[in-house]
Formats: C-alpha cells, sequence, structure tokens
C-alpha cells in the first residue's frame, strides 16, 4: 500500500495547549477546544492509531462548535504515525 499521498492533516503533529495530572506520572498533554464558553458539557475525543495529529484537532473543534466543551488527550506522548507499517509509536 503506498503512504506517500497522505494528507499532512495525519501525518503531522497536532496542537497541544492543555495539561493534566496522571497518577504515578508525568502530566499528560492533550488538545483542548472550547468554542461554546457556556457549554457545561464535554466530550473527550479519542484519536485513531495515528496519534495526536491536525486531523484530530480539526475534529475536537467541530465537535466544540456543536455545543461541546472538547478535549483529546495525548495517549501516545508527542508520537505520530507516519504509516501503517513503521509508525513512530
Amino acid at each position: 500500500m503506498d503512504f506517500s499521498n497522505l494528507s499532512p492533516e495525519i501525518t503531522t503533529t497536532g496542537e497541544k495547549n492543555v495539561t493534566y495530572p496522571v497518577a504515578g506520572r508525568d502530566d499528560g498533554a492533550g488538545y483542548y477546544s472550547n468554542k461554546n464558553t457556556t457549554s457545561e458539557w464535554g466530550i473527550v475525543v479519542i484519536q485513531e492509531w495515528w496519534g495526536l495529529n491536525k486531523s484530530i484537532c480539526t475534529t475536537t473543534d467541530i465537535i466544540s462548535a456543536q455545543g461541546f466543551q472538547a478535549v483529546s488527550p495525548d495517549v501516545y506522548r508527542g508520537k505520530c504515525a507516519k504509516d501503517h507499517e513503521v509508525s513512530t509509536i
């Protein structure tokens, strides 16, 4: 399978703008979006195996714009896959 034409939205690491405590480990990081400042409802957006990339940050923004506070934790701690064969995860 040829992965040379993958969108940079998938292969580029997304923004991290929030940290949170993790018991017994260093603080975690993630992307937080609050397009609706009056919302009391929140959604956790979990990325697929590609990692926290620009596409997940955009998806988090889209969900937030629908009336939710949304956060996507960086579960792979800064690593982002480039293809399904040789990933950095």
